[in-house]
């Protein structure tokens, strides 16, 4: 009974470091901020970014930056770190935690008008921990922009 009882502290203190280890991870914000339009997958399997055809609009771009930042205001556990705030005036980064385990995730977008007035929306959505992300930045992406229809 007593080993019971010693591995089940050890069992919890391992879940309470990991937590430690990973929210208080060192993170330089400035490696995570990026232009979605410009960016390249990592060579793991945890991040998506979104196609030009997947995120093709008719709304103006003012009209889609504000849509898209009120959206985004109201996912849980969502903090922007990009030193731009503003969609219509560049790309912005959004940290997002995971429910559970509390892992962040960054998600970056961006804006573009083509010469008919169709608004592009880029967004590249990628783990900061592991190599495989079973396909949430993926769902992550696609219902940020289902949410935009």
């Amino acid at each position: 009974m007593l080993k019971l009882a010693y591995g089940a502290l050890f069992l919890a203190a391992l879940v309470v470091g990991s937590q430690a280890a990973i929210r208080l991870a060192s993170q330089n914000s400035q490696d995570y901020i990026s232009d979605p339009f410009q960016a390249v997958l990592p060579k793991t399997p945890n991040g998506y970014i979104s196609t030009d055809a997947e995120g093709q609009f008719e709304l103006p771009l003012p009209v889609m930056a504000q849509k898209l930042a009120a959206h985004m205001q109201n996912l849980a556990r969502t903090t922007i770190i990009s030193p731009n705030q503003d969609l219509a005036q560049g790309p912005v980064t959004y940290r997002i935690r995971t429910l559970l385990m509390g892992y962040p995730d960054y998600v970056s977008m961006a804006l573009r008008t083509d010469v008919a007035g169709k608004v592009t929306v880029k967004i590249f959505s990628r783990s900061r921990f592991g190599s495989s992300d079973f396909g949430v930045n993926k769902t992550r992406v696609q219902a940020v922009l289902a949410a935009l229809r």
